[in-house]
């Protein structure tokens, strides 16, 4: 219910503020904003998975990425909660459902697996480095208004260098749109598609790097 007032109030009045029609902004900010949700939650919850199950680790043998995966379980079933109310907005605006809706699937896919690597690496970073917990919340709370989630992403297209910093070089853009589209009835961008598959090879490889190296003494820093 927290979530679909917040939609609700922040979609009117930031069409306002943007000067653009309700019906077309709401749907983008519902569907962008709880894309986003699971996305930050996810993130700045990885920061202590390990910490989190500090008692287990030292206690069983038991592959670590399990307590990353139950934080991003959890948010994924969030993320399924809050769908109700992007179809409460949908029916509030008057859109049907289509098709193109069910792509979100597949860009979902790709979101969680990016979602995944991250927080095993940030995870592991926070448990030796325990204050970058906060550096790591204040950078989310920063991209959450320098990535289009609730402005429009053509706001920027006349200013080259500011939309490839905000919009094309910009992962978590990526990781929302290839969801955000299609539950607003449109088609993604393949490029968004492209990276998040480059970003997720490159990220796997990293991670497996990290973890090869580090995991061993994970137990030593708890």
């Amino acid at each position: 219910m927290s979530a679909g007032v917040l939609i609700f109030s922040l979609g009117a009045v930031y069409s306002i503020l943007w000067g653009v029609d309700l019906t077309g902004f709401l749907p983008y900010f519902s569907a962008g904003f709880i894309s986003w949700s699971l996305i930050v939650a996810n993130t700045n919850e990885s920061c202590g998975a390990f910490l989190a199950g500090q008692d287990i680790i030292r206690s069983y043998k038991m592959p670590y990425a399990i307590h990353v995966l139950r934080v991003l379980w959890r948010n994924i079933l969030v993320f399924g909660h809050s769908l109700t109310i992007h179809l409460l907005v949908l029916l509030f605006i008057g859109n049907g459902l289509s098709w193109t809706n069910l792509l979100f699937i597949p860009g979902l896919l790709l979101t969680v697996l990016n979602c995944l690597w991250v927080g095993i690496f940030i995870a592991t970073v926070c448990t030796r480095f325990r204050d970058v917990m906060q550096v790591v919340a204040s950078i989310m709370q920063v991209m959450f208004f320098v990535t289009p989630i609730f402005w429009p992403a053509d706001r920027i297209a006349s200013q080259p260098i500011a939309e490839f910093i905000l919009v094309t070089a910009n992962p978590l853009f990526h990781m929302v749109d290839v969801i955000r589209q299609p539950l607003i009835g449109m088609m993604p961008s393949t490029s968004s598609y492209i990276y998040l598959s480059v970003s997720l090879l490159v990220g796997l490889m990293m991670t497996i790097a990290v973890a090869g190296r580090f995991f061993r003494r994970l137990s030593y820093w708890l």
